[in-house]
């Protein structure tokens, strides 16, 4: 079995994070190339972060970096024109 980011997002697709109790439109700022670790750029204030939320995948989840113990989820608005071309 393996651990793979889901859903593995690309810099610059449109999600909405949830996290902390709130929700939010966010574009990915940076992603790395396998997905499991992203950065995310939004307008408000999601459990103590204002604007940018780094998240890290690990056992099957996002978590964020300075309390592993929280998690974000990830639901994809808009994918990028690469992403569109490899998921069909």
């Amino acid at each position: 079995m393996t651990d793979e980011p889901t859903p593995k997002v690309e810099t610059g697709a449109r999600v909405r994070v949830t996290f902390g109790g709130r929700s939010a439109p966010a574009t990915v700022l940076l992603a790395s190339k396998n997905g499991r670790s992203l950065v995310l750029e939004f307008e408000a204030i999601l459990g103590g972060y204002v604007g940018l939320l780094p998240l890290l995948w690990r056992d099957g989840a996002f978590h964020e970096l300075i309390d592993d113990a929280r998690t974000a989820t990830i639901e994809v608005i808009e994918w990028t024109s690469g992403e569109k071309e490899r998921i069909g």
